[in-house]
């Protein structure tokens, strides 16, 4: 009988869709004894593993065996991408959901992590809001609900309504725009839970640890006892991207919040915007601050700021200067650090702005109340300078150290009405210095120095504190994908916003092919010899004719980011490749070079910029510096600082941003190399003659100590900007 109901069985349809409604349909057209056979026999003649474990789910759904359901659906998410998933109406998530609901609680694998979630989270709520957690802990649990697990993410089941709550599809759509951006996304309540938890995982992807906050505003404590079984959510607690306004002491937690001014206040609800808007106002003023513009400006325009500057003009006053910077890239604040400390030591009184932690912003009210409190003569920025903070007072000036193009600075196509007289160009390259000058800053207001060191940081050592910092041959930067996938990343930025909504789709549709021109021409080719972005420019304006100035300056911009995160990463890894291959493997130190598949074994893991830097420099025996435009960077100068040994990769003659040979003598302070087999020979040579290395190392620490300290550029810098002063008038009252 059995043989003969599966010989009568139809062969299942070839597009699992079609097989699946099909099984939809079989409780109007046949028996359950014939739909479990129909099924059975699918199951054994489905080729496609995931869709066959979902199909042996259902049938030992209809045989009541619910854990053993449980577990072939588990083994058919596992092979399956998260947009495979069957969709909630499904018959598969159906049977998966109820099946889980059948079982008592204590059988569900759900129930198990949802509890580790909620010790987890309750802990970290509590170091966040130690009020809010004990309300959470005290609240009753919503007894219609209960925690299921939905093709691996945890989801809330109101069991008396039959309902699992999923997000909304057209949400999620919707959400795409934002999620993108570092504006802060607020919530109106839990929901589903699942909202919260999509945009989590969905951080924004910026500079080095720059991140979004997320606000939750939930009255009801039980709610959020809901949503800490759905996720761990503890390190969004500690990094504040999860902040909650909640419970009983909500408004005394907005206080706490808003008035550090430095977190942005809501500007995107999703979910119940009338569980926020009735704040809205309060944080409006908390995030005005106590300190008003106006009485700023009366400070700067008096006559006491006006003698106060002609004091430092003449070397009678050691000025007051506000040390501002960020956390989001590891040289930024590690330098203005470094230039507070020296500044400290020339005997100026400082003050150092900085983020805490990455969600933070410097606000406006918060750059007003600190300027009000500290009264400083400048600003000091790094990368920065008066068009980043265009709001503060025109007699304060700016001493800006210019080591990338970045912010205002590289948007702004001209600068004339965008700075002051009074402010100070330090540029630490020849190239920096001609860019701001063709965007109309005066000659007079820039000058070159090359990227310090700090001679308390860098230093000889005897011993190594451990192997980790041993290695014939060491590079430390930060890593990443192959240059491969990091040209695939920069083609889906050129389809997205900002850049995306700027051209129509036929001019963008340009743009991306003579960007895969120039990828092929200039990362596929012979990387030993470096190329430029002035080259890229002009073979770009081959292929692609902007329509006007802000089509032209995007191109611009696009190119530039193409040089530095594209090719910049093809001749650097080429370098780093072929010392490997030649068996010469480089030791890397930094973030993210578990990313890269060809060079993630040499990975050494992160080192701070203080001891473990200065390890490296101390007993990697060959230190390298492969910089895409200059041979003088910070490398150069902490390496010969700690008394290594560092080889740079060359540049053309007139292409050097800034030539290591203007301070360091070739072949006896530095060693230059020209091209992949060049640095192999020289690697072999300098590790196979330990004594010209050290003598090499000696004659660069001593011309180190004596020119390329912070001390010594912090000094430099205040002359030159003394000496601006003097040949500017303060303005009249």
């Amino acid at each position: 009988m059995k043989a003969s109901s599966e010989t009568e069985t139809p062969a299942p349809p070839a597009d699992f869709a079609a097989l699946t409604d099909r099984l939809q349909a079989l409780p109007d057209q046949a028996s359950p004894d014939q739909i479990e056979t129909t099924i059975a026999h699918y199951a054994r003649t489905c080729a496609n593993r995931a869709h066959a474990f979902l199909l042996q789910g259902v049938l030992h759904y209809l045989k009541k065996q619910y854990a053993q359901t449980i577990q072939l659906m588990h083994q058919a998410r596992d092979l399956l991408t998260e947009d495979e998933h069957p969709a909630p109406s499904s018959i598969y998530s159906e049977v998966f959901i109820n099946s889980q609901w059948l079982l008592p609680r204590r059988q569900r694998p759900a129930a198990a992590r949802a509890y580790g979630y909620y010790k987890k989270n309750i802990d970290a709520l509590r170091r966040q809001d130690a009020a809010l957690a004990h309300q959470v802990q005290a609240a009753e649990w919503p007894g219609d609900f209960v925690v299921l697990d939905f093709w691996g993410g945890l989801h809330l089941f109101n069991s008396s309504e039959n309902i699992l709550l999923v997000m909304d599809g057209a949400l999620k759509k919707s959400l795409a725009p934002v999620i993108g951006r570092r504006d802060p996304l607020t919530f109106g309540g839990v929901g589903t839970g699942q909202e919260l938890r999509y945009c989590l995982n969905h951080q924004v992807n910026l500079l080095h640890g720059m991140t979004r906050p997320h606000y939750l505003f939930e009255a009801d404590p039980a709610q959020i006892k809901l949503l800490l079984h759905l996720d761990d959510f503890s390190r969004p607690f500690a990094t504040e991207e999860l902040i909650i306004f909640g419970g009983a002491e909500l408004k005394k937690r907005l206080r706490q919040i808003f008035q550090t001014l430095r977190y942005i206040s809501p500007n995107v609800i999703i979910g119940n915007a009338n569980l926020v808007q009735p704040h809205l106002e309060n944080i409006r003023q908390y995030c005005a601050g106590p300190v008003s513009a106006p009485k700023v400006q009366d400070y700067y325009n008096a006559e006491e700021f006006m003698r106060r500057r002609q004091g430092i003009a003449a070397g009678e006053i050691a000025p007051r200067i506000l040390v501002c910077t960020c956390r989001w890239t590891t040289f930024l604040k590690y330098c203005a650090a470094d230039f507070e400390k020296s500044f400290n030591r020339l005997g100026c009184d400082t003050l150092y702005f900085i983020e805490e932690n990455d969600v933070q912003s410097l606000t406006a009210a918060l750059h007003w109340q600190g300027i009000d409190q500290f009264k400083p003569d400048a600003v000091f920025l790094v990368s920065h300078a008066r068009p980043t903070l265009p709001y503060l007072p025109e007699p304060l000036a700016f001493i800006s150290f210019i080591q990338d193009k970045c912010g205002p600075l590289e948007t702004h196509a001209n600068l004339a009405d965008k700075v002051q007289p009074h402010d100070l160009f330090v540029c630490a390259t020849d190239q920096y210095r001609h860019w701001l000058i063709k965007k109309q800053v005066a000659p007079a207001q820039t000058c070159v120095f090359p990227v310090p060191a700090d001679d308390d940081v860098f230093f000889p050592l005897d011993e190594p504190a451990h192997p980790r910092y041993v290695a014939d041959v060491g590079f430390v930067k930060h890593g990443g994908p192959e240059f491969e996938k990091a040209f695939e990343n920069f083609q889906k930025e050129l389809q997205t916003p900002p850049h995306a909504h700027r051209e129509n789709n036929a001019a963008l549709n340009v743009i991306r092919a003579g960007f895969d021109d120039l990828y092929r021409q200039f990362c596929r080719g012979d990387l030993d010899q470096p190329h430029y972005d002035d080259e890229m420019t002009e073979f770009m304006l081959e292929r692609v004719r902007p329509a006007n100035d802000q089509a032209r300056h995007l191109l611009d911009r696009l190119i530039w980011l193409f040089y530095c995160g594209v090719y910049s990463n093809a001749w650097r890894y080429h370098f780093l490749e072929e010392l490997d291959k030649a068996g010469i493997p480089p030791a890397l130190y930094g973030n993210n070079w578990d990313q890269h598949a060809r060079l993630k074994h040499l990975g050494r893991g992160p080192v701070d910029h203080g001891p473990e830097l200065n390890q490296v420099y101390n007993f990697n025996k060959i230190s390298l510096s492969i910089n895409h435009f200059v041979t003088m960077n910070q490398r150069v100068s902490e390496c010969t600082l700690a008394g290594g040994f560092i080889m740079i990769a060359s540049h053309r003659p007139g292409k050097d941003g800034i030539d290591a040979r203007n301070y360091y003598r070739q072949n006896d302070q530095i060693i230059l190399f020209h091209s992949a087999a060049d640095l192999i020979d020289k690697c072999r040579y300098y590790l196979e003659h330990p004594d010209q290395r050290n003598r090499i190392a000696q004659n660069a620490r001593r011309r180190a100590r004596k020119e390329m300290t912070v001390n010594a550029a912090a000094q430099k810098m205040l002359q030159q900007w003394r000496r601006l002063l003097q040949q500017t008038q303060p303005p009249q009252p």
